[in-house]
């Protein structure tokens, strides 16, 4: 029994993305943890397994269809988002037509399970997370034996779907550390990092209930690591890898401080905030001066918070439960004791003016960021966002479902008229001024940066929201219509 686990080839991350086409090329690709966890429980189990990541090695459908041959897996896995639904079925029809069975995980699957199980190239689906269900699925499968009973396996059997409750990792200590060997890691990068770089997720969950982000079964129980365990794993990149940069990905780090001290603690002893900077995210209503503080002699050099938007009563409708005076203090905290902030900026949301959009713009360069990222609001899958705008008739009908089944092609409509204009207007707003220009000039620290500097200046000089593929089917598509 083989198994491969499949990022699919989306250079410009496909349809919907809430990343301008313009600004995806130069980004970076992060590795995916996911794939990469169950890889390594797998592996651990002695089970033949490898990984393709499509995206990072920027091979087009053509070769990872070659790759997916010359493997020849009896069991193929793979990441899909809502964004990338698309080729994710084209890399699913091509296994299934080389004798693999399919299975799909992520976000898109929790959303749409039955639909996405209705094509006959997906065989099973996971809800929840992977690593548990992936495995006993393996083994069930390799030894003829029943899998209906796996908790977090979605399958179908004599053409009706079963979906078993969703399975969450209850002790994130027993779980391996992900299978960064299967990967060519050192192509993996991102523009605000430093490169070699490396990505460690040290919680699962998230409590907090913004209106625009899908709240996966997952979310709904906050589980952290040990500091042992994080601590093992930093060594493992540090000394394996040679990273010198960790971007920690959970969604609030900072969420139980007390867990944040202790591996601030752990990181100093082993001498490591010598030898390496780390950044992570989190809200401004999750740190204090005490603990920035701290994350700062630990070597954290950068924190990205969702702050969102400069409009209070948009905020109110996002659910963020922050105000702006706090963000104001946090920001003005972390320039005193030296840690970069950086945050991000919705443009569109719903019930928005242009005024409310200009006040977001004018908070954002008021607060003295170091660096922002801005994005068009995008009403995902479940969300109560995406709930609003099939209520109030911005979107006709169960969008993600009918483009999960192929009935829609188009992209989901804005919110605001022009929004991607109003995205490009923030950016150079706020990285075109001459301030900001110089400030990041002293921060060069080599020429990599500098060429990362030199790219990101074209791209905001030169924005475009939509790919440029897949603008020529829209204008293709315009062509050939008529009005009354």
């Amino acid at each position: 029994m083989k198994v491969l686990l499949i990022r699919s080839p989306s250079l410009t991350g496909g349809t919907n993305s809430r990343l301008a086409a313009s600004l995806a090329k130069i980004m970076g690709v992060v590795p995916p943890l996911g794939l990469l966890y169950v890889a390594a429980v797998l592996e651990r189990s002695k089970i033949p397994v490898n990984v393709l990541d499509a995206l990072v090695e920027e091979i087009d459908m053509a070769e990872t269809q070659r790759r997916i041959k010359d493997y020849a897996p009896d069991l193929v896995g793979i990441a899909i988002s809502s964004s990338t639904i698309k080729q994710d079925l084209d890399v699913a029809r091509f296994c299934k037509e080389a004798g693999a069975k399919v299975l799909f995980g992520g976000a898109h699957m929790t959303s749409y399970p039955h639909e996405l199980l209705s094509y006959d190239e997906v065989d099973f689906g996971i809800m929840g997370e992977g690593e548990t269900p992936f495995l006993k699925l393996t083994e069930a499968l390799r030894d003829s034996l029943p899998y209906e009973h796996i908790d977090g396996l979605v399958f179908k059997k004599n053409g009706r779907v079963t979906i078993n409750k969703p399975w969450i990792e209850p002790d994130l200590n027993a779980l391996p550390y992900p299978a960064r060997h299967m990967v060519p890691w050192e192509k993996y990068s991102i523009i605000i990092a430093d490169h070699p770089m490396a990505t460690i997720s040290t919680g699962r969950g998230c409590p907090y209930r913004c209106g625009f982000c899908y709240k996966q079964p997952s979310d709904m129980k906050y589980r952290f690591r040990s500091a042992d365990s994080i601590m093992g794993e930093v060594h493992e990149v540090y000394n394996r890898y040679k990273v010198r940069e960790i971007c920690f990905v959970d969604d609030t780090f900072t969420v139980e401080k007390k867990h944040v001290l202790e591996f601030c603690d752990k990181f100093i002893a082993a001498g490591l905030h010598k030898k390496i900077k780390w950044q992570t995210t989190t809200r401004v209503d999750c740190v204090d001066y005490e603990l920035l503080k701290r994350m700062k002699e630990a070597g954290c050099r950068q924190l990205r918070f969702g702050i969102e938007s400069g409009d209070p009563e948009t905020l109110k409708l996002m659910n963020k439960q922050i105000s702006l005076e706090r963000a104001k203090q946090v920001v003005k905290w972390c320039r005193e004791i030296g840690i970069e902030s950086f945050s991000y900026f919705q443009i569109g949301y719903a019930h928005e003016t242009e005024e409310s959009i200009q006040r977001t713009i004018d908070f954002s360069i008021d607060l003295d960021l170091d660096l922002v990222m801005y994005n068009v609001a995008t009403p995902l899958p479940q969300t109560p966002l995406y709930m609003l705008a099939m209520q109030e008739g911005i979107i006709q009908g169960d969008y993600w479902r009918e483009y999960t089944l192929g009935k829609r092609t188009d992209r989901i409509p804005f919110f605001v008229k022009d929004a991607d204009k109003w995205v490009s207007r923030a950016y150079k707003a706020f990285f075109f001024r001459p301030t900001f220009m110089l400030r990041q000039v002293g921060k060069l620290r080599s020429p990599r940066m500098f060429k990362k500097y030199v790219e990101a200046f074209l791209a905001i000089t030169f924005f475009n929201m939509v790919p440029d593929e897949e603008a020529k089917v829209d204008e293709s598509a315009a062509a050939g219509t008529t009005t009354a």
